[in-house]
């Protein structure tokens, strides 16, 4: 049950991890997308969510693809 609620905030989470780190030159920025993109590669070895499922998740986060949700995506973000 845990995984079904966290499979439906996924697409919004991974579209805002775009965002985020969309246009940074930083190379902190990068070493995080490099890290996100592991962790696809990691949940597609183990199986834990489908492929297709995976490669609509990565196309968000490389903003390849838009949600449904979002036109024009303006998310602010703020480091801790």
């Amino acid at each position: 049950m845990v995984l079904r609620n966290r499979k439906s905030c996924m697409p919004e989470t991974t579209t805002t991890m775009y965002v985020c780190t969309v246009g940074s030159d930083d190379l902190y920025d990068c070493v995080k997308q490099q890290k996100v993109m592991a962790c696809f590669r990691a949940w597609e070895d183990w199986a834990i969510y489908s492929s297709e499922y995976l490669i609509n998740l990565q196309n968000l986060f490389l903003g390849l693809v838009a949600t449904k949700d979002h036109g024009q995506l303006s998310v602010s973000c703020h480091v801790v």
